[in-house]
């Protein structure tokens, strides 16, 4: 990840603490070849997650282990 850098992107596929993205710098993404990426809420905790299947996404990275 790119500190300071954000993502944007719909959310294509969740499975557990993994996301599957079609970020918005692509022209087509489907879910199948999507990198799966580890993420969790800032509370850590899955329970609190917001994300849904079609919704957009946005993180952005606070520092280089993000």
């Amino acid at each position: 990840m790119l500190v300071g850098m954000s993502v944007l992107g719909t959310v294509l596929e969740l499975d557990g603490e993994n996301v599957k993205l079609h970020l918005d710098i692509d022209s087509s993404q489907n879910a199948e070849e999507a990198y799966a990426y580890q993420w969790t809420p800032d509370t850590g905790s899955a329970m609190y997650w917001n994300l849904r299947i079609g919704r957009p996404f946005f993180s952005r990275g606070n520092n280089q282990h993000e």
